[in-house]
């Protein structure tokens, strides 16, 4: 993209293969910053570079690289020549980083989790922690000045979090903190989450530096109930903390609708075809219920398809923007064509907001309806939530 932009890299030789490094950066102050990245979805895999840099350019005592993956500095062996030519011996670069030839900046801090057995599946370089088991978090202070040994460094992590010890002093070697998240968590877990590990150095007239890492909370989905249906988030897209099981909505109807039975967006003054707004209407396309209106139809069934069986435990449900509910019942089935007897629900104070309802003990479904009958000419119903656990007898999910 950047060469279809008509941007050049300043550095780019046989050598270097598939990797660019952009123009130095500077504050005037003896600090310069180098992008390198690879061009390519292959890595580079390391090796010496020769790049020329400006007259007022000065090598710094030691030169550091940081790859966009992790939050670890590492030092870069580096020479500068009378020419002002400058080498480094540069380590395997993934995607991307920055080269750090700082002469007068504040303390940094390289910050790495060691010893985690899980990493998130769409990112192998967030690792993941898992609860009652502890991982290692080492903190080192790049560039340490002498004399600073009254600084201490602390780390910041998840309420309910044990961190040991709860602070350490500066030295040239580095810290190491142990963490561990609680045996039992919620019921209710929120998998997919961030959950920042937080480095802080300070000294007598508060902080100097902070680094932060990302790293995620392994979630047995047979232990913990979990969101099964792809929910969105804000209007937006699907919640992080949905599991994204792909489940699919259906709206079923006794008959074929007539001239004068709609069902849409409320939003939409006409019928919107063979998308209904079960689908976000005209405005979105992701699959999850928001306010549907239903015109003229005295009942219909709502069916959510979750693709695989679960251990359904939890209901929510709301009655959209024009809450004309009358009642509701609510069956269950495996193979979507054998369903239990419906259970009838107290909908009588459903309204636009989200009202939690309790499901029979024991149920594993597949399939989920809902059969609603409205009081009024026009009725919405709202997002459906359904939580509830993966099989733990070897079937699928």
């Amino acid at each position: 993209f950047l060469k279809m932009a008509g941007v050049e890299p300043a550095y780019l030789a046989p050598e270097m293969e598939n990797l660019r490094i952009e123009h130095p950066v500077t504050d005037g102050r003896g600090n310069w910053l180098l992008a390198a990245g690879t061009m390519n979805r292959l890595p580079w895999p390391g090796g010496k570079v020769s790049l020329k840099m400006p007259p007022e350019f000065k090598l710094p005592a030691r030169v550091w690289f940081g790859a966009a993956e992790e939050n670890v500095l590492r030092p870069v062996p580096a020479e500068l020549d009378a020419d002002g030519v400058l080498e480094l011996t540069l380590p395997e670069i993934r995607s991307g980083g920055m080269i750090y030839l700082f002469n007068d900046h504040a303390p940094m801090l390289s910050l790495a989790v060691e010893g985690a057995q899980r990493h998130a599946l769409n990112d192998p370089n967030t690792p993941m922690f898992e609860p009652g088991k502890s991982c290692e978090v080492t903190v080192s202070v790049v560039d340490f000045v002498p004399g600073a040994e009254d600084r201490q460094i602390t780390l910041d992590v998840e309420s309910g979090w044990s961190v040991v010890p709860a602070s350490q002093p500066v030295g040239t070697e580095p810290v190491r903190f142990t963490v561990t998240p609680p045996a039992e968590l919620p019921e209710k877990a929120l998998p997919n989450m961030i959950y920042p590990v937080v480095a802080t150095l300070s000294g007598d007239n508060g902080r100097i530096a902070v680094a932060h890492l990302a790293t995620m909370l392994y979630f047995d989905p047979v232990r913990h109930t979990i969101l099964l249906t792809d929910n969105a988030d804000n209007n937006s897209e699907v919640a992080p903390i949905a599991i994204r099981t792909g489940a699919e909505y259906r709206i079923l109807t006794p008959e074929p609708l007539k001239e004068n039975q709609q069902i849409r967006d409320p939003r939409d003054p006409g019928a919107t075809g063979g998308k209904p707004a079960l689908f976000q209407g005209v405005i979105g396309d992701w699959n999850q219920p928001a306010d549907v209106l239903f015109v003229n139809l005295p009942e219909a069934t709502v069916e959510v398809d979750l693709k695989s069986v679960y251990r359904l435990e939890h209901l929510e449900l709301g009655a959209g923007s024009k809450p004309n509910l009358k009642g509701a019942e609510i069956s269950f089935s495996r193979d979507g064509k054998n369903f239990s007897a419906p259970k009838k629900l107290d909908v009588a104070g459903l309204k636009l907001e989200l009202m939690e309802f309790e499901l029979p003990k024991g149920v594993e479904a597949r399939y989920v309806r809902l059969r609603l009958q409205f009081s009024a000419p026009e009725a919405t119903f709202g997002e459906i939530k359904l939580l509830g656990r993966t099989l733990d007898n070897g079937e699928e999910k």
